[in-house]
C-alpha cells in the first residue's frame, strides 16, 4: 500500500522552473480579474489540470453551514454536483485537517471512496489533494488532480507548483464569494424595494370622502413588504355605503405580503354590500384552497352607512375595533366584538355579523392590527392595550388624520428607536 503520511509541507522545496513561474503568474492574474464565482471554478479546475499536467482536476468547496464539501464542477465528469461530508473521503480529510494529500494508487488509500469511479466507468489511480485557504488561513476549498500524464505518480515538485496555484486561487475564492454575495444582497434589496413599492401602490392611495365621516390610515411595515393590510372597498352607484377593511397575516415579510395581495384581490372580487358575513366567508375559503398550513390571516369586514349613519361589521378573529364616544364625564370605550374563525384555517367557515352600531357626531372609530399594542421599547415593555385606549381618549376631539398622527408618533417614542417586531397598521373613522 502506497499511502502518504500527510503533513503540512510534505513536498521538498525546490525553486520553480522559470517557464512554470511566469504560468503561475499569468493564471494568478486571470484569477484576480475574474470575479464571477462558476467560470472562476472553471478557470482554476482548467488551469490546474495544465500546469500538473494531469488528466482531470476538481474543486470542492466548504460549506461550514451543511458540513460539507460541495462541487459544481467536476471536469470531464457527468455528474453535475456532488456533495459529501467534510472529512469523508481523501478530500474530505484534507478539507478537514488541512494537510495535503499525494497518493499513488487511489485504490491504496483506505481514505479513497470508489462509487463515482463505479457511476462514470472513470479509473482513479494517481491523486494529489491541496486545500484552498483565505486570506485569514482558514480552509475554504479543496483542489484535487487526478492522474498524472504517462501513468507516473505525481512528483515533489507538482505538489509544489499546485501549492502556489492553490495559494492564489483560495485568496481569488474569497473575493469573487464576497464579490458573489455583495451583488445578491444588492439584487435583493433592489427586488425587495420593487416588492415594497408594489404593496404600497395597492394600499389605498387617499382615504373616501364620505358624507358625515372623517378618514384617516396609517401602514408601516416591520420589514420591506408586509402582511398588514387595509383597504376601502366603494359600492358602486351608491354614495351613501362605504366598506371598509383590516387584515393581518401570521408574518410578516414577502410571503405574508403575497398572502394580503390574494386577500385583497378576493374581496375586491366578491365584496357584497348586503352580506358582509358571506364576502369574508368567500375570502375565507379561497385562502383555505390556496394557503400552507402555517398560515392564516385575522380579518375584519364593516360597511359605513350615512343614511342613518351607522356600522355594519363581521369579524374573522381579528382584534375588535374601539368605539369611542364622548361623553358628560369623560369618553366611553366599546370594544366592537364578533364570534368568527381566522382566515385560512377552515373551509366552509361562518361569519354572522356583529350587533349594528349607530353612530353619533363625535364618535371614533379604531381599527388596528396588533402590532400596535405589541411595540416594545428596550425593556422589553409592550405598548400595551392601556397606553393604545389612553391616546385615543387623548385624542378624540382632533381630526382623523391627527389622530392617526399621533397615535404612530406615542407609538414610535415609546419603542425610543427599537425595530418594530410586527407590522403596525390602523384605521381612525371620526364621525362628523
Amino acid at each position: 500500500m502506497t499511502l502518504n503520511k500527510p503533513t503540512r509541507q510534505s513536498a521538498r522545496w525546490q525553486r520553480p522552473d522559470p517557464e512554470d513561474l511566469l504560468r503561475i503568474l499569468e493564471i494568478t492574474r486571470q484569477m484576480a480579474a475574474e470575479r464571477d464565482l462558476v467560470k472562476l471554478l472553471n478557470l482554476i479546475i482548467q488551469r490546474s489540470t495544465e500546469v500538473i499536467r494531469a488528466d482531470r482536476s476538481s474543486l470542492f468547496l466548504i460549506d461550514r453551514d451543511s458540513g460539507e464539501c460541495w462541487s459544481k464542477i467536476a471536469q470531464g465528469a457527468e455528474i453535475a454536483e456532488i456533495r459529501f461530508p467534510i472529512g469523508v473521503g481523501i478530500a474530505g480529510d484534507v478539507a478537514k485537517t488541512g494537510l495535503a494529500a499525494n497518493i499513488q494508487d487511489a485504490y491504496d488509500d483506505p481514505r479513497f471512496n470508489p462509487d463515482f469511479d463505479k457511476q462514470t466507468g472513470y479509473r482513479t489511480k494517481s491523486v494529489l489533494c491541496l486545500p484552498l485557504h483565505d486570506i485569514d488561513g482558514e480552509v475554504v476549498g479543496v483542489i484535487q488532480v487526478l492522474n498524472k500524464e504517462g501513468g507516473q505518480a505525481f512528483s515533489d515538485y507538482d505538489q509544489h507548483l499546485l501549492s502556489m496555484l492553490a495559494a492564489q486561487a483560495g485568496v481569488a475564492l474569497t473575493q469573487a464569494r464576497l464579490m458573489e454575495s455583495y451583488v445578491e444582497a444588492e439584487k435583493l434589496q433592489r427586488e425587495m424595494s420593487l416588492a415594497r413599492d408594489i404593496q404600497r401602490s395597492l394600499l389605498p392611495a387617499q382615504p373616501p370622502r364620505l358624507p358625515g365621516f372623517d378618514i384617516a390610515a396609517y401602514c408601516e411595515s416591520a420589514d420591506d413588504t408586509g402582511g398588514d393590510y387595509y383597504d376601502f372597498l366603494e359600492v358602486p352607484g351608491d354614495g351613501t355605503r362605504y366598506g371598509i377593511a383590516i387584515g393581518d397575516v401570521s408574518g410578516h415579510g414577502l410571503g405574508a405580503a403575497l398572502v394580503m395581495v390574494q386577500a385583497r384581490a378576493v374581496l375586491r372580487s366578491v365584496f357584497s354590500r348586503d352580506s358582509l358575513s358571506a364576502s369574508i366567508a368567500q375570502v375565507n375559503n379561497r385562502l383555505c384552497e390556496d394557503l400552507e398550513t402555517s398560515r392564516f390571516m385575522t380579518f375584519f369586514l364593516g360597511m359605513l352607512e350615512t343614511e342613518p349613519r351607522r356600522l355594519r361589521y363581521a369579524n374573522a378573529g381579528h382584534e375588535p375595533p374601539l368605539l369611542i364616544r364622548p361623553s358628560a364625564d369623560g369618553c366611553q370605550v366599546t370594544e366592537l366584538d364578533a364570534d368568527g374563525l381566522i382566515l385560512g384555517v377552515m373551509g366552509d367557515g361562518e361569519y354572522p355579523e356583529g350587533e349594528p352600531q349607530d353612530l353619533q357626531a363625535g364618535d371614533v372609530l379604531f381599527l388596528c392590527t396588533d402590532g400596535l399594542f405589541e411595540a416594545r421599547n428596550s425593556n422589553e415593555e409592550l405598548y400595551g392595550n392601556e397606553r393604545m385606549v389612553r391616546s385615543l381618549i387623548e385624542l378624540s376631539q382632533q381630526s382623523a388624520a391627527q389622530i392617526v398622527d399621533g397615535v404612530a408618533q406615542r407609538v414610535l417614542a415609546f419603542a425610543d428607536g427599537e425595530p418594530l417586531a410586527d407590522d403596525l397598521t390602523f384605521v381612525v373613522v371620526k364621525v362628523l
